[in-house]
This record gives C-alpha cells, sequence and structure tokens, in this order.
C-alpha cells in the first residue's frame, strides 16, 4: 500500500494515470498505512495509520510531528486522549499488603513515593549491622514476637532470668554489687553464703537455715560402742597384788569373789591410751565458687 499522495497530472498516459490513480486512492483509503510515515505532501491534518509496532496506531500531522490519535490494542481500538492526557480524571488509590503494608493516592499529575511498613517481621537474609527496628515489648511478655536488645536487657533487670532472692554462682571475680548489676542487671547484689555448702531445703533443712562445722571433735557418746581386751590379773596366795600396767578397773577383796579359789583376789586392768583429741575434717570433696544473691 501507498503511504504517498500521488499527483495525478492530463499529461500521463491512460495506463500510468489510471495505476497512479489507484495507488492515490489505496492510500487515502486505507490513511497512508505503512510502516514509515508519508514522505510527500505531507501537510497538516494529514493521517498515517502506522504499523510499525503490534498495535496500529492512527496518528495525524499537527505541521511539525505526528501525534497519535486511535490505537488498535488488543483487537480494540482505544483512544489516545488518555496517552496526551495531563492526569486521570477519577484519582485512583494504590495499596500494598502482606508482609509490608501501605498506599498512596495517584491521578498522573505528578509522581509519588510509596513509604512501606514492616509488619512485624525482619529480613531473615539481614545483617547485625542492617537497620532495622522493631516494637519493643514489657519485660513480661513471653510470646513468640521479635525480641529486642532493649527487650533483653529489661527482661533481664526485671527478674527474667536472676529474680530477687536468686543466688548467682560463678568462678569469674566481681569487685562489688555493682559489678554484678553491670553484668547481669538488678539493683542490688550481696555477696552469700562464703565458706559454706548449699543444701535442699526439706523436713529436716528450713528456707535460710544454717548448720554444720567444717572440723569436728568426736564426744564419746558419738563413738561406736566397743571395748578392748586388756586381760585379767590374780593374786596368788602369797598376798602379793598383781599391777596393772595401765590402770586399774576393778578389785576383788581378800576373801575373793571367785568362790572355788578362797584366799585370792582378781584384778580387772586398763588397756594403754591412745588418740590426741584432735578434730576431723568433715567435709565432702568441693570447688570453691563465688556466690551472690540477689536482693533487690
Amino acid at each position: 500500500m501507498s503511504t504517498t499522495t500521488i499527483t495525478l497530472t492530463c499529461a500521463q498516459s491512460g495506463t500510468s494515470y489510471t495505476t497512479n490513480l489507484n495507488g492515490a486512492l489505496s492510500a487515502v483509503d486505507t490513511c497512508h498505512s505503512g510502516t514509515t510515515a508519508p514522505s510527500t505532501n505531507v501537510v497538516q491534518g494529514k493521517m498515517w495509520l502506522d504499523t510499525s509496532a503490534g498495535d496500529m496506531v492512527l496518528k495525524i500531522y499537527d505541521g511539525s510531528s505526528w501525534l497519535p490519535m486511535l490505537n488498535l490494542e488488543g483487537g480494540t481500538m482505544k483512544s489516545e486522549k488518555a496517552l496526551l492526557a495531563d492526569k486521570l480524571t477519577t484519582a485512583r488509590t494504590v495499596t500494598v499488603s502482606g508482609d509490608a503494608s501501605g498506599s498512596f493516592t495517584f491521578d498522573g499529575s505528578a509522581n509519588v513515593s510509596l513509604v512501606l511498613s514492616a509488619d512485624g517481621k525482619a529480613d531473615l537474609a539481614g545483617l547485625a549491622s542492617q537497620s532495622f527496628s522493631a516494637t519493643t515489648a514489657s519485660a513480661a511478655t513471653n510470646t513468640t514476637q521479635v525480641a529486642t536488645t532493649e527487650y533483653v536487657t529489661s527482661a533481664v533487670a526485671a527478674n527474667a532470668a536472676f529474680p530477687i532472692g536468686a543466688v548467682f554462682t560463678t568462678v569469674a571475680v566481681y569487685a562489688d554489687s555493682a559489678a554484678v548489676v553491670a553484668a547481669l542487671g538488678g539493683t542490688t547484689w550481696v555477696s552469700f553464703a562464703a565458706g559454706r555448702m548449699l543444701i535442699g531445703v526439706d523436713g529436716t533443712y528450713a528456707n535460710g537455715a544454717t548448720g554444720g562445722e567444717a572440723t569436728h571433735t568426736l564426744t564419746e557418746a558419738e563413738m561406736p560402742s566397743h571395748k578392748h581386751d586388756a586381760g585379767t590379773k590374780i593374786r596368788g596366795t602369797s598376798g602379793t597384788d598383781p599391777s596393772c600396767p595401765y590402770g586399774e578397773a576393778s578389785t576383788s577383796n581378800d576373801n575373793g569373789w571367785d568362790s572355788h579359789k578362797v584366799g585370792q583376789a582378781m584384778k580387772t586392768c586398763y588397756s594403754d591410751t591412745v588418740g590426741s583429741d584432735t578434730a576431723h575434717n568433715n567435709l565432702p570433696p568441693y570447688i570453691a565458687v563465688y556466690m551472690w544473691k540477689r536482693t533487690a
């Protein structure tokens, strides 16, 4: 098809005239349809059906350029008014939802910006240095929500890890209560149970009760029941008393308490004395640690 208006003259032969006339009519009938714009006899108001793209666009020449008028998009002819409009007749609202939310109103008259708010979810692929903020819950919160560093710090200070009355054991050296507070939180800690071991409360041991001793000297009552056989000494008829090298326990009279041997006497003797009354170690195997008790 021709996209150029052909000028007809009387000087043309019949065949040439007919050919040019048919070409001119075809160009007019098809609005100069083609992939390139008409290049001759282009004047203001001339129309061109541009087929260079997938969709055909009807354009009009305004004296300096070709302006779109109608667009055949997907088989439907649409007005090019929307393409040339300064803004939409009715503004539209764009809303985003899901892991992030936000919205903006757009009428096409100017650029717009959208600020998204994360809906309680952090980027799982993020870095520790990534700028991300979350709402800090109260120290008593017990849910699956994100725990901020602010929450962890306040939870420790507000009894979550070491409530008032808790005992903290460590091999680290803390100079005073303030040093323990800086490490664990809380308000006041006191050195606890120095030189003592801990034992669980039961019917015998009340909470806070103290007792026991590191060393102990046994009393006679605490010793196991026992005896030592030192033998006996018997006085003969000569009248000489037998002697006990370490002391005697009892002696019968001259008549003797052995009724079968008149004139004899029996003497029971002590064994030798041993032991030094030294207190013995009363401790099980142990390892010493520092203990602090939170009081506030």
